[in-house]
């Protein structure tokens, strides 16, 4: 350690933490974001035991404990719709505006202590409210002068899928990059964004469901083009799954692949999720899909988790009451395989989105808990972790040594006579647990 101690190898168990109660009120439309320059999750929602109102919610969090703020409205007015992405210090919070025709509308902030200063609100969809509305902070390493942009992704009216392209200039200004439409006319829903940062190309990622085609899983990729704001270009639209809804999708770094979930409605509404490969300059190559006997209510959520190198998974589970469900996903080669499956809420579960907190390497979750009055709630889910480095092992203790306590440790290339049960001639690995 840093003052000299030392620390037996141990590892601190996975999981999900503590419920965290940030609005003693009905709450829908929950989203969140973590602000890496900050250090705070920020959790946006209709608070619906204060006129519908749009509010925020700044939280810190520490190993599994969410120490909430207090709650402000950033919207006076009916908020529905409501997404949120954060990224460079500040944030984007996509909305539809009841004080202003339920016009799709975003505004910018930036994180201050326990509060946001917000700019000025801009209509970014005038021709009616947003429906599935998904925001995604991307930043492209190869463009450093053009870096920090947003994604809006939404359903037109219940409609076609829209993309906006969206940048903050100045104090907390927005600066429209214009709307994208996909699929053209035909109508959708259900949208997952991500983005492969160490990929080039068309290098962001939509999954949607068409209305216009049996409701099939589709897919576009797009490459965002430097300006001020700059502009994206999407290739083709591409077929991932017979018919579902409530798409997500995540890039796994460590695999360079694609992970789709999903709500198959095509076999029972069961939870599917399945490995994608970038092909050609705008394809993916897709494979079969792992079933689960997990059925799906309202949707399903993707993040990848950097720290444990796998994607976290969350659904809410029909077959099972409602309860919130979360897992982590590995790919390996092109296979997908789901690790233990924890309640993130024993209740009924609703409004449910995650943000990977990169310097914690944790993941903060927010719902709605239909199991307790629908408040506002926020847990902590993370892997199983190891204070064991590639650089940080010194030796064994010759004898037990007690917290606190003085003794003495064989350093590599010493002799420890100390031990029993070894084979001689063989090799043996310091693991995670010690």
């Amino acid at each position: 350690n840093d003052n000299g101690t030392v620390t037996q190898v141990a590892q601190t168990a996975g999981g999900v933490g503590s419920e965290y109660v940030y609005e003693s009120a009905v709450t829908s439309f929950g989203d969140v974001a973590y602000d890496s320059v900050n250090n705070k999750v920020i959790a946006v929602y209709r608070d619906e035991g204060n006129s519908n109102y749009g509010t925020y919610v700044v939280g810190t969090v520490s190993g599994t404990v969410i120490t909430w703020g207090t709650p402000v409205v950033w919207l006076s007015a009916l908020a529905t719709d409501i997404a949120i992405a954060s990224g460079n210090g500040k944030l984007l919070i996509a909305f539809s505006d009841g004080g202003n025709s339920s016009y799709g509308t975003v505004i910018a902030g930036a994180i201050s202590g326990s509060s946001i200063s917000f700019g000025t609100k801009a209509v970014i969809h005038s021709g009616g409210q947003l429906y599935e509305t998904y925001a995604l902070y991307f930043s492209p390493s190869d463009n450093p002068t053009y870096a920090h942009r947003y994604i809006v992704g939404y359903s037109q009216g219940g409609a076609r899928v829209n993309v906006n392209l969206i940048e903050i200039t100045g104090t907390n200004t927005i600066s429209n990059g214009g709307q994208y439409e996909p699929n053209g006319s035909s109508n959708g829903g259900g949208i997952g964004l991500a983005y492969a940062a160490d990929q080039t190309g068309k290098n962001i990622i939509l999954s949607f469901k068409d209305g216009s085609d049996s409701n099939k899983i589709k897919y576009a990729r797009a490459s965002y083009s430097a300006g001020s704001p700059g502009s994206l270009s999407f290739g083709g639209v591409g077929f991932a799954a017979m018919n579902g809804n409530f798409s997500s999708v995540a890039w796994d770094t460590s695999a360079s692949k694609v992970l789709l979930a999903y709500k198959s409605v095509f076999s029972s509404n069961e939870l599917r999720y399945q490995v994608g490969t970038f092909s050609g300059t705008e394809d993916i190559t897709w494979e079969t899909a792992v079933t689960s006997t997990a059925t799906v209510d309202t949707g399903t959520r993707l993040v990848y988790d950097a720290t444990a190198n796998k994607s976290v998974l969350l659904y809410d589970q029909d077959n099972d009451s409602g309860k919130g469900k979360v897992a982590y996903v590995s790919i390996s080669g092109t296979t997908a395989t789901i690790g233990t499956i924890y309640d993130f809420n024993g209740g009924d579960t609703s409004y449910f989105n995650v943000a990977y907190d990169s310097t914690a390497g944790v993941n903060t979750i927010v719902f709605t808990d239909r199991g307790n009055s629908e408040y506002g709630t926020g847990v902590v889910f993370r892997d199983t972790t190891s204070n064991l480095t590639a650089t940080n092992f010194i030796g064994l203790a010759d004898a037990a040594i007690s917290n606190s306590a003085t003794g003495k440790i064989n350093v590599k290339g010493s002799i420890n006579s100390k031990q029993s049960s070894l084979t001689i001639g063989s090799d043996y690995y310091v693991q995670d647990d010690g």
